[in-house]
């Protein structure tokens, strides 16, 4: 603490400031015998560092006050040289990148994982249609053949309504895989942006069965892939944002430590 004269009430009276132009921030006039302590101290703060040149009073008190050396600048005119930006914003990088890639991988992994299973019990499923459809197929044949109607009308007719509800039955079941793929897989790229999702493209897309009751067996062929979701969706990613954002912040906070070495020893304003 320092004891300073200010003007209250038209009158000099003489306190104790515990932060250099503490009153003259709340509005009081400094007596005219006494000069304002923040001023002293930057006149100290040019002495014991030259680059403080050119900052004046309340930029510095600014950087101090804030954590915002961005108004500060060095003998040169330049808050920080290209070259100190540079290697900022590189070592934010690497301490924050592995931790950043770590997430992406088990991410990734997690939804290939989950990608991987919806495909398999939609194969599954494709399977079991298809052995149904020729169990109920191979009955239909023998009701006819017993009922001595294999050439009738009514037969083909019931061939149709067979194979139309085992074809319904699978676009169905294929639009609902796809939409939960596809939500799946748009849930990872608003995460980690169309380029991550693009890894995913062996995921999607989907079979089918196609399903012919004229044919007494061998009736269900398997379908063309057809594509269930576009990873081009225009996502960059909100953990890329984020990732960005922590190393502008990181290499803002080295930036911040580095031009408080402009500051005297009494402004010191480290940032964690």
């Amino acid at each position: 603490m320092a004891q300073v004269t200010i003007i209250s009430a038209g009158k000099p009276i003489t306190v104790e400031e515990t932060t250099p132009g503490l009153f003259g921030k709340m509005g009081y006039q400094y007596a005219s015998s006494q000069s304002n302590p923040f001023d002293q101290a930057f006149a100290n703060a040019l002495k014991s560092d030259p680059d403080t040149r050119g900052n004046t009073p309340e930029m510095l008190d600014y950087a101090m006050s804030t954590g915002d050396v961005s108004k500060l600048i060095d003998s040169t005119g330049k808050p920080f040289s290209s070259a100190d930006q540079a290697d900022a914003v590189s070592k934010a990088t690497s301490e924050l990148q592995p931790a950043y890639q770590e997430s992406l991988t088990k991410d990734k992994q997690d939804t290939e994982s989950n990608l991987d299973q919806q495909q398999r019990d939609y194969q599954s499923f494709l399977n079991t249609q298809g052995e149904n459809f020729q169990a109920d197929k191979t009955t239909l044949d023998q009701s006819a053949a017993d009922r001595g109607v294999l050439f009738s009308g009514g037969r083909v007719q019931k061939e149709r309504q067979l194979q139309e509800s085992y074809a319904r039955a699978g676009e169905e079941k294929k639009a609902s895989v796809g939409a939960n793929i596809g939500n799946t897989a748009r849930d990872f790229g608003y995460k980690y942006g169309d380029q991550a999702a693009q890894g995913l493209g062996s995921f999607f897309n989907l079979g089918g069965n196609a399903y012919d009751a004229k044919k007494a067996t061998g009736g269900i062929t398997p379908t063309g892939l057809s594509g269930v979701y576009n990873a081009n969706q225009g996502f960059y990613g909100t953990q890329n944002k984020a990732n960005q954002i922590g190393i502008q912040q990181r290499a803002t906070k080295t930036l911040a430590n580095k031009g408080n070495k402009l500051l005297s020893t009494n402004y010191l304003n480290q940032i964690n």
